[in-house]
């Protein structure tokens, strides 16, 4: 389930970005995927509270699991780069 989450997350899927991360932060998958999780994360954007909060909740149980130079370049990176 991983890889096709990790599809869809990185083609803009929010439901994708919200599962891979859940599913990363009840460890399964790959700390190597943490980088490209919080980034779709961080660049995700919703109108919706609810989502806007889980997203913050799971972002920042991925900033626990990262260095902080992983987390700053999450953040400096662009959606397309």
């Amino acid at each position: 389930a991983i890889p096709y989450l990790r599809e869809a997350a990185s083609m803009g899927n929010l439901n994708a970005r919200i599962h891979l991360a859940e599913l990363l932060l009840r460890d399964y998958g790959s700390p190597l995927d943490y980088e490209d999780a919080y980034r779709w994360l961080y660049n995700s954007v919703t109108a919706d509270q609810r989502q806007h909060k889980r997203i913050a909740v799971l972002r920042r149980g991925l900033e626990q699991r990262m260095p902080q130079n992983i987390v700053a370049r999450a953040k400096r990176r662009d959606m397309f780069w």
